[in-house]
């Protein structure tokens, strides 16, 4: 969240206790290791897995929320390799997530 503020927040920051529906093609990696699925705004109503989203990626409009989000993950990645304590701390969420899945 902290990385996300830094290089520009765009959209609301959701995070819930429950999964949420759909599928994606990383499901079955999820029950192997700690996995995220970012979803940003850029800036287009458009919804995912449309002709309009599509167009709306590649308009230079949207790079700046991308680029934004790319830097905020790699940070998070830092983060992650230098943090020992949160790195213990996502293991084991991790590990009560998947007691919770069974």
């Amino acid at each position: 969240e902290e990385n996300i503020k830094t290089f520009g927040h765009y959209g609301t920051l959701t995070t819930s206790e429950f999964p949420a529906g759909g599928s994606t093609d990383m499901g079955n990696v999820s029950y192997v290791v700690p996995s995220i699925h970012p979803m940003y705004y850029i800036g287009s109503d458009a919804f995912n897995h449309t002709r309009e989203f599509n167009t709306a990626t590649g308009d230079p409009a949207a790079q700046p929320f991308t680029l934004s989000q790319g830097k905020a993950l790699a940070m998070t990645a830092i983060d992650v390799f230098t943090n020992p304590e949160l790195l213990q701390r996502i293991k084991d969420d991790f590990a009560k997530d998947l007691q919770t899945r069974k």
